[in-house]
């Protein structure tokens, strides 16, 4: 097994290599095992690390798609600015889309976990998100809070809190 990841990663870290077919859905088995590896370690397992993004992306791409199993996976890969930025966008972007399936998929993992997912959504791509965006991520979640599954009142609760405090912090800065 070990053998198939090593040569998986020397042929995506090879020049031009890196392909599109990461995002292919639904990936092979292969794929699959190669991308949660990636994640599971960091950029530290790619030769080249700057396509550490294309692992985050494609793991997104196969949520977006229906693989919610790859959620936890995602949320904890180590991330820098710029894969913060594209989970915060991606978690912001189902607030406000899919509010019940996120909060609830995310009210099954650890609170760390959800704190982080909270504080990445609320920043988004560091810049917060616009006022009417805001607006109807503060609204999704109050109603949410008001849900009869405590994990889900939670959840809602804690992100919503960490939303109000990242936009008082973004007052005070600007």
């Amino acid at each position: 097994m070990n053998q198939v990841l090593i040569a998986l990663l020397l042929l995506i870290s090879l020049p031009g290599l890196a392909d599109d077919g990461l995002r292919t859905y639904p990936p092979t088995p292969e794929k699959r095992e190669l991308v949660l590896h990636v994640l599971k370690v960091g950029p530290s397992a790619l030769e080249r690390s700057y396509d550490y993004e294309e692992y985050i992306d494609a793991a997104i791409d196969w949520y977006c798609k229906g693989d919610a199993t790859i959620l936890l996976p995602l949320l904890n890969a180590e991330v820098d600015g710029c894969n913060s930025e594209a989970l915060g966008m991606f978690l912001g972007k189902e607030l406000q889309q899919n509010p019940e399936l996120i909060i609830k998929r995310l009210s099954s993992f650890p609170a760390t976990t959800q704190k982080h997912a909270a504080i990445l959504g609320s920043a988004a791509d560091g810049a917060g998100w616009p006022p009417a965006t805001s607006k109807t991520m503060r609204s999704n979640l109050a109603k949410l809070m008001k849900s009869p599954d405590p994990a889900i009142r939670k959840t809602a609760k804690l992100w919503l809190s960490t939303l109000v405090k990242f936009e008082k912090q973004q007052q005070k800065m600007g």
